[in-house]
C-alpha cells in the first residue's frame, strides 16, 4: 500500500479483506488525531492512551468481521468509537467513585458507641414508646410523640392541635409532668 495516497475508504476496504499493512496504516494515520480527541475529553494522558488503544482494537475487530457500509466514513467511525468509549469509561468511573462526607458521618457516628450501647438505646426507646401509649390523656400522648419522637417543629404541632405557642408550652409541660409520674409509678426509669 502507498501510505500517502490511500484514502480512508481504501484503508477500510483493505482491512476488511485482511490486509495487515492497511491495519498498520490506519493506526499510523489516525492514532495522533484520536489520542488528541481523547486527551481533550479525559485530561489524563495514560487514560487517553488506554482508550485510544481500545478504540483501534474495537475498530480493527469490527473491520475484520464486517466491512463498513460507508467505508469513506472511517474517520467518523473512529471518532464515534473513541467518544463512546470515553463516555462509558466516565460512567464506570462514576459508579466506582465513593465520596466520604466526613462531617456528615461524624454527625451520626458515636465514637464510643458499640453494639450493646446501640441495643440499649433501642430498648430504651421502645420502653419510652410503650409508656407513652399508657398515658391516659390522648393529647399528652400525641404532643409528646410528635415533639420528641417525630421531632416535628413546634409550629406544625400547634397547627395540628389548634394551639397557640403559649398554650403549647403549658400543654407540653403538663404532659411531661404526667409522663414523669407514670415512669416513677412503673419504676422503669429512675
Amino acid at each position: 500500500m502507498q501510505s500517502n495516497r490511500d484514502s480512508a475508504e481504501e484503508i477500510a476496504t483493505a482491512i476488511s479483506r485482511g490486509d495487515s499493512q492497511a491495519e498498520a496504516l490506519l493506526v499510523e494515520r489516525y492514532y495522533r488525531i484520536v489520542l488528541y480527541i481523547l486527551k481533550k475529553r479525559v485530561q489524563d494522558e495514560n487514560q487517553a492512551r488506554d482508550l485510544c488503544q481500545e478504540t483501534f482494537r474495537i475498530t480493527l475487530e469490527r473491520l475484520r468481521a464486517e466491512p463498513l457500509a460507508e467505508p469513506d466514513k472511517l474517520p467518523a467511525f473512529l471518532h464515534s468509537v473513541a467518544i463512546k468509549l470515553c463516555i462509558a469509561d466516565g460512567r464506570k468511573a462514576a459508579r466506582r467513585q465513593t465520596y466520604a462526607d466526613s462531617d456528615f458521618i461524624d454527625q451520626f457516628a458515636d465514637q464510643n458507641s458499640d453494639q450493646f450501647t446501640q441495643l440499649d438505646r433501642e430498648r430504651a426507646a421502645a420502653a419510652v414508646r410503650a409508656l407513652l401509649d399508657e398515658l391516659e390523656n390522648e393529647r399528652d400522648q400525641k404532643i409528646l410523640k410528635r415533639y420528641y419522637i417525630d421531632e416535628l417543629d413546634k409550629q406544625i404541632i400547634c397547627d395540628e392541635l389548634s394551639l397557640s405557642h403559649r398554650h403549647f408550652d403549658k400543654v407540653i409541660s403538663r404532659a411531661r409532668t404526667r409522663f414523669k409520674e407514670l415512669i416513677e409509678t412503673r419504676g422503669q426509669i429512675s
